[in-house]
């Protein structure tokens, strides 16, 4: 590595200055560099686009060269090899060439390796240190190595097997992008040299890049970007998906109060939390897409620059699926979703349909070719026989005739497509890989592929990439000429694919994530990054196995020193302070159970940021600028002037008589923490909702709710149910009340495509059967005395009031139990300390009555189980409910005990709410999560 100190800078106004005189409509002044003779070179694509696009908004018309440095590259060596064919004859090979060179060599040595070494593993290993040996020590040669290192059996290895890699490049008349920049780097071109190079974005310099730069041009110049920041804010997590939330609802927050603005979010470590970064912004941009049915639901509200592996996406996916249908065995699975696909053929139709139930039917996990043939043989027959019509709109006529021979059509034509997938999968003769491919082109061809639909921007890019990645396949005869099997073929297709990356393009995202080096030089209205904690800035060492550690250290390799590493992290913290007036660093207390610092590079930053202290978040902290539903109460109060001094920790007590609001829900907050208990019902403030796919749980749990109380409404008992189970107007019954709960629960203002409200239904409807089967099972009669029952208790003079979903005589006892869609635990009702007070109000409420137990039901779409407590001296007896001698708590030893234990515990918590305790007492960091936006008003006095 060359130390970017050691090279001359130049401020951000020299660099517009000599970008508008090299421009093409400044040709007075004559101390101006001519744009042809200067070239503004970036360390990335990004990058280098950013700048051409600035330039475009500035209308400076320069026509200076802007390229990324590999860019860059491999335009000088096409110019080489047309201005100098004799000595640049060599084809510049891509990234898979090498990887198949490699993986050809490690398959002819695999003698010289231990036996159980990875062998894909090991040659993608070898490459990258080979690849990192050429660009950092360009001198080291065999017989150096003999003389230095003697002993290093792996860098003995990596040197043979480069030396073998090479001379089967020389062999090929290829090079690989190193060994092009040593050749254009020891005998330049002439026409190419410049006076000047303005690098951009760079944090650091290969040796490799040192020596091009010298070759090619007199001078060149480090760009010191534009100190754009005017204030940092450090803000503490208590976790990485906590992390993680606050970066979304951050981003959501700019985004809905700054439209047009451009707002970045850098994650060092974007390729390995993809999946998850996509999966949490998805829930709060894309849900809102889904739930409207007239929302296109391609809208582009964030872009996440980390590349997927070709083979990863649909449109890829379904091909390799097509081209393998019959070498392999089915996952049922697998093919209800290619046969649900719109890349080939005619998209879903009346033949796909009728393999489509028959999967639904069949209870066997997988399925051959043959039995999806045998299938459509019979509902042809058959069609042909009994003159039986197919049940899909599509082919809906006015007359039979026609559309039985439609249907008919429709089962021949895919009938014909899978058994030519099948001749071409079970070819005996082995092929080269180019005969391969050329034959599964002319299969997919006849099967429709890539559908019938005009295709996206998305899978327009995806479908050109991948021709143009099998028209590289072809040229690969060259290296490995050997004939294939369709098995082997196969294999080298799926890891071709893998090894080939995509980055779709997206036009104007609302918010972009990116990798730390991406994000370096580029210009955001907002930027925050994540992660940056001790262990990610600097990283910790992490040398190459196959390289000598002194060599290492000696050529200032990537991850071979501390100080190495503590030099390059500083230049990229550097580089991201520079680009945006606001900045968010935050970092994670905790990641996978180990503990978390802030990276000490923070210190710096912050240091010479002269922040006000306001705006340096804590634990839960955010930036006092940040919009939230608390900040939207305090400006509306704020200009009502009604604001009174209170002390800390205290808030006005309630008034003799006013009810106690929220039920259960206000004394488990007051428990977690009452200043949130204040802000929530003392304030009234409510917590930013996020949208749901289809419906909220709690939707879905007042849909449930509703169903039952008709249900039990008119079958009050167990004899009632199992009669009405056994009526063949049951399930349709079942259904349409269902469908009127539904009905009931949707929101006016948000209407649910059709596709979701049959979603909720079935599942709701398949739920409630496996809860009344559940019923059926269990070993007492009962009797449903109550419900949605409501209750009015008074504790401490002030009302509180419930609703008991459900209240049943067993044994001639009362029995309370409680409907949830979730887990359930009695663990928290149960303590000395109780933090979930439900199971204790409703003892309360049969003050008057013999209460025998309490349970919840969990009701789920596949089960439904009993989680509760009874007297022990009850004859209850229900699979999952437990007497209270069978907890053993040390608290209480029988019944009369637990119910007044429970008494005091609500009057104790009630209490603290009626005389206004509204102290900073967080006793579950686990809820933090649900109340982000009431950590901002907390002050530092108050969390201490």
């Amino acid at each position: 590595m060359i130390s970017n100190n050691s090279i001359k800078r130049i401020d951000s106004q020299e660099f517009e200055a000599l970008l508008t005189s090299a421009s093409v409509e400044n040709h007075a002044d004559q101390n101006a560099i001519p744009a042809q003779r200067l070239v503004v070179l970036c360390a990335n694509n990004r990058q280098a686009r950013f700048l051409k696009h600035k330039q475009c908004l500035k209308q400076q018309h320069s026509s200076v060269a802007v390229h990324a440095f590999d860019s860059w590259l491999e335009q000088l060596w096409l110019n080489a090899q047309q201005s100098q064919p004799e000595r640049y004859r060599q084809t510049l090979i891509p990234a898979q060439y090498s990887s198949a060179i490699w993986a050809t060599l490690v398959d002819q040595h695999q003698s010289q390796l231990p036996a159980l070494v990875n062998r894909p593993g090991l040659a993608a290993a070898l490459e990258k240190s080979w690849r990192l040996l050429r660009t950092y020590a360009l001198d080291v040669t065999s017989s150096s190595a003999d003389e230095a290192y003697a002993s290093h059996q792996e860098y003995h290895l990596l040197l043979h097997l480069g030396e073998l890699y090479q001379q089967r490049l020389d062999d090929l008349d290829c090079v690989d992008k190193q060994q092009a920049a040593n050749l254009l780097a020891k005998y330049p071109l002439e026409s190419e040299q410049r006076p000047l190079a303005l690098l951009y974005g760079f944090a650091d310099l290969s040796p490799l890049q040192v020596a091009l730069l010298n070759a090619y041009f007199d001078e060149y110049r480090m760009v010191n970007l534009p100190d754009l920041n005017k204030y940092c804010v450090v803000q503490r997590c208590s976790s990485d998906g906590d992390e993680l939330e606050r970066a979304a609802s951050w981003a959501k927050q700019r985004v809905q109060a700054h439209p047009g603005a451009n707002i970045a979010i850098v994650v060092p470590d974007l390729h390995t939390r993809k999946t998850q970064i996509s999966t949490e912004f998805d829930r709060y941009f894309n849900c809102s897409a889904y739930l409207h049915s007239d929302v296109d639901q391609h809208s582009d509200f964030f872009d996440i620059s980390a590349s997927t592996a070709l083979g990863e996406h649909k449109l890829v996916a379904d091909m390799v699926e097509l081209i393998s249908l019959g070498s392999r065995s089915i996952d049922k699975q697998q093919l209800a979703t290619l046969l649900q696909s719109g890349y080939w053929g005619q998209s879903y139709n009346a033949a796909r349909a009728v393999l489509m139930r028959w999967l639904n039917q069949s209870n066997t996990p997988e399925c051959q070719l043959g039995d999806l043939l045998e299938q459509l043989h019979r509902a042809s027959a058959r069609a042909l026989a009994t003159g039986d019509k197919p049940d899909h709109a599509e082919l809906h006529s006015d007359s039979s005739a026609e559309t039985i021979q439609r249907y008919r059509q429709s089962i021949d034509e895919l009938e014909s497509q899978l058994l030519c997938m099948a001749n071409f999968s079970r070819q005996r003769h082995s092929q080269t890989l180019s005969s391969w491919l050329e034959l599964m082109l002319k299969q997919l061809s006849a099967l429709g592929w890539p559908g019938a639909r005009a295709l996206g921007s998305s899978d327009y890019q995806i479908l050109q990439a991948l021709l143009k990645q099998l028209k590289a396949m072809q040229r690969c005869d060259a290296i490995r000429a050997i004939p294939l099997s369709f098995t082997q073929f196969l294999s080298q297709l799926k890891l071709w694919l893998a090894q080939s990356p995509l980055q779709i393009e997206v036009k104007h995202p609302r918010v972009r994530v990116l990798g730390l080096m991406e994000a370096v030089g580029l210009e955001f209205d907002y930027c925050r990054v994540l992660g940056v904690s001790d262990s990610a800035l600097p990283q910790s060492v992490a040398p190459d196995p196959f390289i000598p550690l002194e060599l290492q250290k000696q050529m200032h390799m990537p991850r071979a020193s501390a100080e190495r590493e503590l030099s390059y992290a500083r230049e990229l913290l550097s580089g991201l302070r520079q680009c945006s007036e606001q900045l968010v660093f935050s970092y994670a207390d905790q990641i996978d159970g180990n503990a978390q610092q802030a990276s000490p590079l923070l210190n710096e930053l912050v240091s010479d940021a002269a922040l006000d202290a306001n705006d340096i978040g804590d634990e839960t902290g955010q930036s006092s600028r940040m919009h939230s539903p608390i900040n939207s109460w305090v400006q509306q109060a704020a200009s009502l002037r009604r604001f009174d001094s209170v002390a800390t920790g205290l808030a006005p007590p309630l008034k003799p008589g006013a009810a106690l609001p929220g039920g259960s829900s206000l004394l488990a907050l007051q428990w977690t923490n009452p200043l949130y208990s204040f802000f929530r019902y003392g304030l009234n403030i409510d917590v930013e909702q996020i949208a749901e796919l289809g419906f909220s749980p709690a939707q879905r749990g007042s849909a449930l709710h509703n169903a039952l109380a008709q249900i039990f409404k008119h079958k009050s008992d167990n004899i009632a149910i199992a009669s009405w189970r056994q009526q063949a107007s049951y399930r349709d019954e079942l259904n349409e009340l269902v469908q009127l709960s539904v009905d009931a629960e949707k929101h006016p203002a948000r209407p649910l495509a059709e596709l979701l409200v049959h979603f909720e239904v079935n599942y709701l409807s398949c739920a409630i059967d496996h809860f009344l089967q559940a019923e059926l099972e269990r070993k007492q009669a009962f009797c449903v005395e109550a419900t949605e029952a409501c209750y009015e208790l008074m504790i401490l003079g002030h009302r509180l009031r419930l609703r008991l979903d459900r209240l049943d005589e067993v044994q001639g006892q009362a029995l309370i139990l409680d409907y949830k869609t979730g887990k359930t635990s009695l663990s928290a009702a149960l303590k000395k300390d109780i933090s979930d007070f439900q199971l204790a109000l409703y003892s309360m409420c049969l003050a008057d009555k013999k209460l025998a137990g309490l349970a919840y039901i969990t009701i789920k779409e596949q089960q439904s189980s009993y989680n509760g407590i009874v007297d022990e001296q009850s004859d209850i007896d229900i699979s999952g409910v437990k007497s209270l001698a069978k907890q053993r708590l040390p608290h209480c030893s029988s019944w009369p005990e637990q119910l007044a234990h429970w008494r005091d515990c609500v009057e104790r918590t009630a209490s603290e709410y009626i005389h206004g305790k509204a102290d900073y007492h967080l006793r579950n960091p686990s809820q933090l999560r649900f109340y982000r936006d009431y950590e901002l008003a907390v002050r530092e006095e108050e969390r201490r």
